[in-house]
């Protein structure tokens, strides 16, 4: 259960980032490439954050679909 848990957890973190990163950077300026590096450092920084918190709890996926996919083959 800790594994799905942290899975979920993780996932719920990218997710907010990745919207917020998106959101911020349109109010902030009107200026394409930089909403578009902005964001993908965001992503980056928050993937290593997640990934370094996680991995020792499951196998940092923080896709649904492969979490899915491991339950279903009780992985």
């Amino acid at each position: 259960m800790q594994k799905y848990m942290s899975e979920f957890i993780g996932t719920f973190i990218l997710l907010v980032s990745i919207v917020g990163s998106g959101i911020a950077g349109q109010q902030y300026t009107n200026d394409q490439m930089v909403i578009l590096v902005s964001h993908a450092v965001v992503i980056g920084l928050t993937l290593i954050f997640i990934i370094g918190i996680f991995a020792n709890f499951s196998g940092a996926h923080f896709n649904p679909i492969v979490s899915i996919l491991f339950f279903l083959q009780k992985s």
